[in-house]
């Protein structure tokens, strides 16, 4: 048996994860008006700047979902008889 399998595996180094599950980096350009939008986004949420970038990405997918079935609703209000 060699040294290295009685080695234990060396400990994770930093802070610990702030989440179960696995995630993603992805890095994107802003302005920096934009920038200076979302930190104050996080002074008011207390969120950390990742945590209220993908707060605010997962929002305009579900305004999205809203808004297709605002206009589905509304279609069928105004046009009765028609078919989907």
């Amino acid at each position: 048996m060699s040294i290295m399998e009685n080695d234990v595996p060396p400990r994770r180094i930093g802070r610990p994860p702030r989440y179960s599950g696995r995630r993603q980096t992805f890095s994107f350009r802003i302005t920096d008006e934009m920038r200076q939008q979302l930190i104050g986004a996080v002074r008011i949420s207390g969120r950390s700047l990742s945590e209220e970038v993908e707060y605010r990405v997962a929002r305009s997918f579900l305004e999205d979902r809203w808004e297709e079935r605002m206009r589905e609703t509304l279609s069928k209000l105004l046009h009765p008889d028609e078919k989907p």
